[in-house]
């Protein structure tokens, strides 16, 4: 049988996708930190384990991958 890609083979957070769509609007991290209201380094630490948990190199890749797990779609 076949798994699907989904939220939960990578265990991003409610945080993490968060993060992800703002990066995906072009939200740099002061602008997520100011906006979440939690710390750059909070949201440096959210952006390394996402980068680790969708096996990506970058912020482009991040996105991409998002967009290929359905994590993030175009409706937004």
């Amino acid at each position: 049988m076949y798994k699907t890609a989904s939220t939960t083979d990578h265990h991003i957070s409610r945080r993490e996708k968060e993060i992800l769509e703002l990066l995906s609007y072009g939200y740099s991290s002061p602008e997520i930190a100011t906006s979440l209201y939690i710390s750059r380094h909070t949201v440096n630490d959210h952006r390394k384990a996402l980068l680790t948990k969708l096996s990506v190199k970058n912020v482009a890749q991040m996105i991409r991958k998002g967009f290929e797990l359905q994590l993030l779609n175009a409706s937004n």
